[in-house]
């Protein structure tokens, strides 16, 4: 987990504007140095598959890919996992196992164990840029797919040996300066794996499980003033779609953070702005809020347990 382990270069794309077409986590190793036969340990990294596109965001006339990894730590500490449904905020991975060239959609890591090399920096600066940390939390690696971003490699000022070449190098990191597209943000998509997990590629507004519109919150507001953030929250809760649904629908104590994340990820599916999506979040957050919305929306708040109820 040393920033001196991690992956110093060789990220593929050292600058640019890139579309990431696929995003997997990996256990990867570098074939060995070709004249001592010396080899470098395995490691766990993110893998993006990227299209490069020109000034404009656009692909540059071929659907040629090329590979990013981004080092998050060693196997024996934290490896690809799978989420058989990425949509579920409750889900735990199933660990894939450490072997090399094991490809998973998700982070497994072992208890007290935190990613380190390279993503630190890759996953700063993203913030920095506007990506939404709780969207990074989640440890789903097909939540970057669709993402457009501009990227640069910075020299750390650290030093190390190259055990493939034999030789001294610089230590380098990449970086995110500029979002164009956030994944969570392009059409059919929501803060989940692209093209899969409940809701996804279908119109905003269509609940999958029963094929009735669901209405956005109103942007609005009314006669009488804009509408308080938890009759917004009865809006969205209505008539959930199979995203909320997979947390509202358990019938059991499901964890408050879950709740919210759940929430917040279908404001950003059914595209409510900023402004009106904030106050939600905001309510929710805090204690009185989270009962006050529990009074109005039916669903019972344990604030000592971190539980909210359903049902």
């Amino acid at each position: 987990m040393r920033p001196e382990d991690g992956m110093r270069g060789g990220f593929g794309i050292q600058e640019g504007n890139i579309e990431i077409v696929k995003s997997v986590i990996a256990v990867h190793r570098y074939p060995p140095n070709s004249k001592t036969g010396e080899q470098s340990d395995a490691f766990t990294a993110m893998r993006w598959d990227v299209r490069k596109l020109n000034s404009e965001w656009e692909a540059q006339g071929d659907d040629s890919l090329e590979q990013i990894q981004i080092r998050l730590g060693k196997p024996g500490e934290m490896r690809p996992g799978k989420l058989a449904d990425p949509s579920n905020m409750d889900e735990e991975p199933e660990d894939l196992g450490a072997d090399v060239d094991t490809e998973g959609n998700a982070i497994y890591s072992e208890p007290d164990k935190k990613v380190g090399g390279n993503w630190v920096a890759m996953a700063e600066s993203l913030v920095k840029c506007g990506f939404k940390p709780d969207v990074i939390a989640r440890g789903c690696a097909t939540d970057y797919e669709g993402m457009k971003l501009h990227v640069y490699t910075k020299d750390t000022g650290r030093k190390y040996v190259d055990k493939r070449t034999g030789e001294q190098k610089n230590a380098t990191e990449l970086l995110c300066d500029r979002i164009h597209t956030h994944p969570y943000d392009k059409k059919g998509k929501g803060g989940s794996k692209a093209g899969a997990g409940a809701g996804a590629g279908r119109p905003a507004g269509v609940a999958s499980a029963t094929g009735k519109t669901v209405q956005a919150p109103s942007t609005t507001g009314t006669s009488n003033g804009p509408i308080a953030p938890v009759e917004r929250l009865k809006a969205l809760l209505a008539e959930p779609t199979a995203r909320l649904q997979a947390v509202i629908g358990t019938g059991k104590p499901v964890k408050r953070a879950t709740f919210q994340q759940a929430v917040s990820l279908e404001l950003m599916a059914r595209k409510v702005s900023i402004p009106e999506h904030r106050p939600i979040g905001e309510m929710l957050k805090s204690d009185e809020g989270l009962m006050e919305a529990g009074v109005e929306c039916g669903f019972l708040v344990d604030v000592e347990g971190g539980t909210v109820q359903f049902g």
